[in-house]
């Protein structure tokens, strides 16, 4: 067994069995930031919902991030990085939205729905289907994201912790860049980000599921530790404080 898999079966001993951080965080920062398993920072050392206003979010784009983590190094901010605005049209997620709002197309007519149904007739397991297994439920799939639209166009935008089938892991994913700012890569909330800009909403709900390492460092305070370095980053972006 590799030292690095050791580092991580220690880590996930002294952090979900004992469940303090007291020993992990005596360890030198950056061998923290080494050794943090991936896909797990953004659940166990920050994992609040906090509101950004609409127009901070300022690209988008599909880059290879590899193994998330909460913090990350690499040019994942910079491989691809599209203008918001031309990123809901070029996306096939967030174009659909426009599409069928603003192009007044039929759902059917869309890329997005043809992907899906193109999937589904090859018999191919994916994440497009968004778990559809018929083309009824792909049908049903795009009219209730429809319906959604209108909700939030009459009650406004509402975090997943508001409704009453919501699921707080679902909420619309967004990462901080070396430079500070907000980006929409992989994970939920595409279509909701389409429906905020189209809608002119001012404020939506998001969680902060990867921040670029240099942005860290560069905001790092030695007096903290890393759960909470993280927290007063992330935390420093929140525009509404009711939430």
């Amino acid at each position: 067994m590799n030292i690095t898999k050791r580092l991580h079966l220690a880590y996930f001993y002294f952090h979900k069995k004992i469940n303090h951080w007291r020993l992990f965080s005596l360890l030198p920062m950056q061998l923290q930031l080494d050794i943090l398993p991936a896909n797990l920072g953004s659940n166990y050392l920050y994992d609040q919902t906090i509101w950004i206003k609409t127009s901070s979010i300022k690209y988008g784009g599909r880059p290879y991030v590899g193994k998330r983590k909460i913090i990350q190094c690499g040019d994942w901010d910079i491989e691809e990085k599209i203008k918001i605005n031309e990123f809901i049209r070029k996306n096939e997620n967030t174009s659909s939205i426009v599409e069928i709002i603003l192009d007044g197309k039929h759902y059917s007519n869309t890329k997005q729905y043809k992907t899906m149904l193109n999937a589904l007739n090859e018999g191919i397991k994916h994440s497009v289907l968004r778990g559809c297994s018929s083309v009824e439920e792909i049908n049903n799939y795009f009219e209730n994201m429809i319906a959604t639209y209108y909700t939030i166009q009459k009650n406004g935008f509402k975090a997943q912790s508001e409704l009453i089938d919501g699921n707080e892991e679902d909420e619309m994913a967004i990462y901080i860049d070396r430079y500070g700012e907000f980006n929409k890569f992989v994970g939920p909330g595409h279509h909701r980000l389409a429906f905020a800009i189209l809608l002119n909403i001012e404020y939506i709900p998001c969680k902060i599921v990867s921040i670029h390492c240099n942005y860290f460092w560069n905001n790092y305070d030695s007096k903290l530790n890393l759960s909470d370095n993280i927290t007063s980053i992330i935390n420093a972006y929140s525009e509404l404080d009711n939430y």
